[in-house]
């Protein structure tokens, strides 16, 4: 008598033979299996008639079949979900089976069977017309313009070169991604529908006041001698503003964000836009039935000038996102600039002045440019074109400025002004410097990046935080080392401020008694944060022109006071809910899937999509 597990093999291919004889086109391959048969039953000495009557058990420790339903609640089915999101089917299979003497876990059919269809995505980029971002110098840290120009090349060292090479060989003529089966609706479901398995309050999808955050943000996620892999992610997460008081979500945490399209590309206008129209305007659709909901897009820098292709943050007159001032007229005017948001009716008008000039112009005169446009939006259209998203389609008083990026990127100019100074002392100064205060926190690597005039770009958010946090020695030490300038006195003040600064935009959760002070405080110290950068860090030297004011020290100074106010009065929550840093640790856990379940062919996104709803689902440490 054969193995049951052989019946089963056996029943499987009678089941199949009758079924093909039914089609003439695969005769063949019915003879095949008929032959197939007969050769097995002929050496397993089985009647045919048999197999009928055979009732299949499960195979010995085998679970297969003995667990239907998949419970959060159970130990062993909290392992069997950490255990799926640490190695791949095979490999859970192996321990599962190795582990049932001593525990019964559910199979990997049934931990997977509820993940959303993901559906493969090919996307054609649009005509390219260069990005006003990559067209200027970014004062920032974001690409530059020769990222995209190969002949200004031969000018760079040879490892720069390569990395360009690297980066045009990696942008494909057509873009392949994958998302969640479904629209933006379908989206906002599946988020309200973990909440309400969850037990969270306030979640039915019914009663409104929902927070949705949407994001997109891009990263490398492999890089190799022939390829640069970078990814482009979509993501959103939702909330009430209960859930952040009574501390049953984070706003910096990534298990509440829902990662719904991946795209492999650059972050570049003719790769972008292909890739969001659609979901903006079914956005726009869900927000006229969703009213009572509030929207946000959270985007960095880069991104925002992006998708709006507003006039980029270095152009002199008028490069800031929301309103029309021109640059430093903020900083020399701090006690008396009003600065005045742009509306949403204005922003459209000058949307379609842009487009109209643009097509007369370029039908008139073939020697009109883009950069000729530019430079007309800069200095007489609000820093406004037609490049980007319509401001129906991103309404631009719901954008919110990542106090995450806000925080790393001043901070950074920060440090790079202090050892401006530095750089003018004795080098016994800046050695007792190092030995005395940067040593305590910070390593070789970043003494090193300090002392070679090396860019602090690649510092992250810790290590900013680390700095922060260690001010009061940096203070400590100037007030005994150094003669007490009218600069130093000026930039010691600003480090001060900063510290009170960067704690307070820090806060998410708030006691409303204290709360209103402390916003009035802020808006104290930021008035007095940029009378002191007047004459340093936000002018350049020996001046107090502003022309070092970038667009984060002006959204920090003009735009976060009224977010602030909005956030409290709208959630009774502070400014620090619009942070990005859950949505950098996604990046941070799609890497680390791509790196480990991925064997980089074909369409390497539609797996890591997978993944990223297991992280999402379960809640569970993909880093």
């Amino acid at each position: 008598m054969c193995s049951i597990r052989t019946t089963k093999y056996l029943s499987a291919i009678c089941v199949c033979a009758s079924v093909v004889e039914e089609w003439e086109s695969c005769r063949e391959l019915s003879l095949v299996l008929d032959g197939m048969k007969e050769y097995i039953l002929s050496k397993t000495k089985v009647d045919e008639n048999e197999l009928d009557s055979v009732a299949v058990i499960p195979v010995e420790n085998d679970t297969e079949g003995l667990i239907s339903e998949l419970d959060e609640n159970k130990k062993e089915h909290k392992l069997a979900i950490k255990l799926l999101c640490e190695t791949t089917r095979r490999g859970y299979d192996r321990m599962r089976h190795s582990m049932n003497e001593f525990v019964k876990l559910p199979s990997y059919h049934l931990l997977t069977k509820d993940r959303p269809k993901i559906v493969p995505l090919l996307i054609q980029p649009m005509e390219r017309i260069d990005s006003t971002v990559t067209n200027e110098n970014e004062r920032d840290g974001g690409e530059n313009e020769e990222f995209l120009n190969f002949e200004e090349m031969q000018s760079y060292p040879d490892e720069y070169e390569l990395e360009l090479a690297l980066r045009r060989l990696s942008q494909q003529k057509e873009l392949i991604g994958a998302k969640i089966d479904g629209g933006y609706a379908e989206y906002m479901n599946l988020m309200m529908k973990k909440h309400m398995d969850k037990g969270r309050m306030n979640i039915d999808g019914n009663d409104g006041g929902q927070i949705v955050i949407d994001s997109i943000d891009g990263a490398e996620h492999r890089k190799s001698k022939t390829d640069i892999t970078s990814i482009i992610s979509f993501s959103s997460m939702m909330f009430v503003s209960d859930m952040i008081q009574t501390k049953e979500v984070t706003a910096g945490s990534s298990l509440n964000i829902l990662t719904w399209q991946q795209v492999r590309g650059t972050e570049t206008l003719h790769t972008m836009m292909p890739a969001v129209k659609e979901y903006f305007e079914e956005k726009k659709a869900y927000r006229e039935i969703r009213r009572n909901d509030f929207f946000y897009d959270l985007h960095d820098g880069k991104m925002l000038y992006l998708l709006t292709q507003h006039s980029a943050w270095n152009r002199k007159y008028k490069p800031f996102l929301l309103c029309n001032c021109l640059r430093g007229e903020g900083v020399t005017g701090n006690e008396e600039h009003r600065c005045v948001k742009i509306s949403h009716e204005n922003q459209i008008v000058s949307y379609q002045r842009s487009r109209r000039r643009w097509d007369l112009k370029t039908r008139r005169d073939q020697s009109y440019t883009l950069k000729k446009h530019m430079d007309w939006i800069d200095q007489n259209n609000n820093g406004i074109s037609h490049f980007g998203l319509h401001p129906d389609l991103l309404p631009r008083d719901g954008i919110r400025f990542d106090t995450f990026h806000m925080k790393c990127a001043l901070t950074r100019k920060l440090i790079g002004y202090l050892r401006k100074i530095l750089l003018n002392q004795s080098t016994d100064i800046n050695d007792n410097f190092c030995s005395e205060v940067l040593r305590k926190f910070w390593n070789d690597y970043h003494l090193y990046v300090w002392r070679n005039k090396k860019n602090f770009s690649s510092f992250v958010g810790n290590e900013i935080a680390i700095f922060v946090a260690n001010i009061g020695l940096i203070q400590d030490f100037f007030q005994e080392n150094l003669v007490q300038t009218n600069e130093i006195k000026d930039f010691m003040k600003a480090l001060g401020l900063w510290r009170k600064i960067f704690k307070f935009l820090s806060i998410t959760y708030i006691e409303r008694n204290t709360y209103l002070n402390k916003m009035e405080q802020f808006e104290v110290e930021l008035k007095r944060f940029y009378d002191v950068g007047s004459r340093t860090f936000l002018s350049t030297h020996g001046t107090e022109n502003g022309m070092e004011e970038t667009f984060y020290c002006h959204a920090l100074r003009y735009y976060i006071p009224d977010i602030t106010r909005v956030t409290y009065e709208r959630h009774s929550l502070g400014v620090g809910i619009f942070n990005m840093q859950g949505f950098e640790r996604r990046n941070k856990e799609s890497k680390n899937c791509m790196k480990r379940f991925s064997n980089n062919k074909g369409n390497i996104v539609v797996n890591n999509m997978k993944r990223l709803w297991d992280v999402f689902r379960h809640e569970v440490n993909a880093v």
